[in-house]
């Protein structure tokens, strides 16, 4: 489980990258094409859920804060733009908690204490779960562990 986790990971990291790379190549090709215009459109955003475990929210933020970065975004429209991406509990979170936050890195750094405990704690569980007496070295080894 924990490497099928981890190929979902590392197949979102690079999704995301390579739509930005994609974007940002396409500019550097034609030079004579004027610079992207920064429209909602133009630029994808993954979207986080904390229910679906798809990304883990460092790493959503991460993929976020490139985003903006090569796109040249406003802090205050990359916390919209980044929020408009939030589903499920962040979603009815950012309802509520995102009105004290005016910019990005205010929004990030609270979601990344309300949501990355989550996640560990939800790998923690998954290996109790898939924990066997196979794995241990003794009975009573796994009787402490398990």
């Amino acid at each position: 489980m924990d490497q099928v986790m981890s190929l979902v990971t590392t197949v979102s990291k690079q999704a995301a990258a390579s739509a930005v790379n994609a974007a940002v190549s396409a500019t550097a090709a034609n030079p004579q094409q004027p610079a992207l215009p920064r429209e909602r459109g133009n630029f994808y955003l993954p979207p986080f859920d904390p229910d679906v475990r798809s990304h883990d929210i460092r790493d959503w933020c991460a993929n976020v804060d490139e985003t903006i970065s090569v796109f040249a975004i406003s802090p205050k429209e990359a916390r919209m733009k980044a929020i408009l991406q939030l589903k499920g509990r962040a979603k009815v979170w950012a309802d509520t908690w995102s009105l004290h936050s005016t910019t990005w890195d205010q929004v990030k750094e609270d979601l990344i204490k309300t949501f990355s405990k989550e996640f560990r704690y939800a790998d923690d569980v998954q290996k109790w779960r898939n924990y066997t007496s196979d794995q241990a070295s003794s009975y009573a080894e796994y009787a402490i562990t398990a």
